[in-house]
């Protein structure tokens, strides 16, 4: 017998007066994602389906061109395979590929920031207890030669996207040292 599969299906909805989401399902992995209204015509151009990337195998949105695989902001903003070049987020959420938030980089400057920081990204990370609750941010860095965190905590910044955008701001800065 012959190995059967699904198809996913795609949904669109509108968000607000700027974006919108994309709803891939109906295969093994269901992803939402969001983007810019603008790229409505663009985006839906194509089919989507979704598939696990990574150890945890978090779903994400695909295309196939030319028997390829091609992740949704890699051909948002048309970054070919081999070309040297990465799709990151700012926020750090894969699933948000509005314009405002995803960007070209390098991956030589990618190598060199990783070489630069003895081995540790400049990052950050959701912080959750044992009980899973989420209680803030860390930001991973290196400076003078010791691998340090700073802490942005859920309530000294009254609040999860404060602490986020807190937290982001300093890892920008950071990042800007290097560069």
């Amino acid at each position: 017998m012959g190995k059967t599969t699904t198809r996913c299906q795609n949904e669109y909805r509108i968000i607000d007066d700027s974006t919108m989401e994309l709803h891939v399902f109906g295969g093994k992995y269901e992803v939402k994602v969001i983007f810019d209204k603008e790229d409505f015509k663009t985006i839906s151009s194509v089919h989507w389906g979704a598939m696990g990337i990574g150890r945890d195998k978090k779903p994400y949105p695909y295309t196939q061109k030319n028997k390829k695989s091609i992740l949704l902001p890699k051909w948002l903003l048309n970054v070919k395979k081999n070309s040297g070049l990465k799709v990151e987020h700012r926020d750090r959420n894969q699933l948000n590929c509005k314009r405002d938030n995803i960007y070209i980089v390098h991956n030589k400057s990618m190598r060199n920031r990783k070489a630069l920081n003895d081995g540790l990204y400049i990052g950050v990370h959701k912080v959750v207890q044992h009980n899973g609750n989420h209680t803030g941010y860390n930001v991973s860095y290196v400076d003078t030669g010791k691998k340090k965190v700073k802490y942005f905590s859920n309530i000294e910044f009254e609040g999860a996207e404060a602490a986020l955008q807190a937290a982001i701001k300093f890892r920008d800065s950071l990042m800007i040292n290097l560069t």
